[in-house]
């Protein structure tokens, strides 16, 4: 199974990466805007495939998606993903409001 890591902070640090890199029939896609991050956290956990864009982790053939952004982030990009068949965890708080960031919601 193919999952994502998106946002590569401290939770992904500390809980994800050490747990999801050692689990045997789980390929990781890593994704966050920082390059230098990127880079040395594929190198750590020794992970082939890594992105900066949402578009480009589509393109990867996901699974599932660990969504570790910012909290202001995580309605956009788990409506992009969700509405790509991905299936979604999202770290606490989903969103800062009940209405998520859309109007209309």
């Amino acid at each position: 199974m193919k999952i994502a890591i998106i946002g590569l902070g401290d939770i992904a640090k500390k809980a994800y990466l050490p747990v999801l890199s050692q689990k045997e029939g789980i390929e990781l896609v890593l994704f966050t805007r920082n390059a230098a991050t990127l880079n040395e956290l594929a190198r750590k956990y020794k992970i082939k495939e890594s992105v900066q864009t949402v578009d480009e982790l589509l393109q990867k053939n996901i699974t599932a998606a660990f969504v570790s952004t910012a909290t202001e982030a995580h309605f956009e990009t788990a409506e992009k993903l969700l509405m790509n068949g991905i299936h979604v965890y999202i770290d606490k708080p989903i969103s800062m409001n009940v209405k998520g960031n859309k109007k209309n919601c």
